[in-house]
């Protein structure tokens, strides 16, 4: 049993890393924190370059002015070549300037305390596009305030949408700071095409809970179309980060936290709702 888990966590893992890869929008990523070794002391950003048949590996620090630890997603264009990128706090472009209206996307007990460094959740934060809206960009992205519930560990996330508009020469932040969903979340977010190839679902879960909330993004916008309870309520809401995937061809979802196991999930692409939950308990182990 070990081993059928251990595999079907490293079979979601791989189905991610494959289709991110291939996904034109996401072709290069940047990554890195710190400074880097040039003379001017410039930040270190490394390029991960998808886009020949072998990983190119670049360091860029030319004049960069962002780090991309935690939050981090990227955006290319349908040749490959990076728009932008953004680690939650700020937007830069392919110059690594922050774009027009790209600064402090959210205000926060985050961006106020250090989010100059970028925001601190992994999969805090998604970037999708529509095609009712060509060159218009739709992201979510978790940022923290206070908790006062639960002592000692005060700071949890909540949801804000940003929107940024590249219809014309450069991109721009047309909508931030912008209060999408007013609740305790989990740390996590990934999303799938709709059946109709079209719309996109996307998926968070609130903190200490088993309920799943099932955002859609239509021609509209974002909304929120239901809160669904399915699956094992989470165990430990202190130690780590889940990690959460849809399978390639949309029908699967994973969420895996140690102390809490692997649950498997059905996804119907047409209606978003989860369904047929399946647990498996890991075996921890003590060095």
């Amino acid at each position: 049993m070990k081993i059928i888990i251990i595999y079907m966590i490293f079979v979601f893992i791989g189905i991610f890393q494959y289709a991110n890869a291939q996904h034109p929008y996401e072709y290069v990523w940047v990554l890195g924190v710190g400074k880097s070794s040039t003379p001017e002391n410039n930040l270190r950003v490394i390029n991960l370059d998808f886009r020949g048949e072998k990983l190119r590996i670049e360091e860029d620090s030319s004049s960069s002015n962002i780090y991309m630890g935690y939050t981090n997603t990227t955006l290319c264009d349908d040749d490959g070549r990076l728009l932008f990128a953004s680690n939650g706090y700020h937007i830069v472009g392919s110059d690594r300037e922050t774009i027009q209206n790209g600064n402090r996307l959210v205000e926060s007990w985050s961006t106020d305390n250090w989010g100059i460094y970028g925001l601190g959740y992994p999969l805090g934060i998604i970037l999708l596009d529509h095609m009712t809206t060509p060159d218009v960009y739709h992201m979510l992205v978790m940022s923290s305030d206070f908790w006062e519930e639960v002592p000692g560990f005060e700071v949890f996330p909540k949801l804000y949408n940003v929107t940024i508009d590249c219809r014309e020469d450069e991109c721009k932040v047309v909508e931030k700071n912008n209060l999408f969903h007013d609740e305790i979340l989990d740390h996590t977010l990934q999303a799938v095409r709709h059946s109709n190839n079209i719309d996109w679902w996307v998926i968070s879960r609130a903190l200490i809970s088993n309920r799943h909330f099932v955002y859609l993004l239509d021609s509209s916008g974002f909304h929120l179309v239901r809160e669904q309870p399915i699956g094992v309520p989470q165990q430990d809401s202190l130690i780590g980060f889940p990690g959460i995937r849809f399978s390639s061809d949309g029908t699967k979802f994973a969420r895996f936290l140690p102390n809490d196991g692997l649950e498997v999930f059905d996804f119907d692409r047409s209606t978003g709702f989860l369904s047929n939950a399946r647990h498996f308990q890991v075996p921890q182990y003590e060095s």
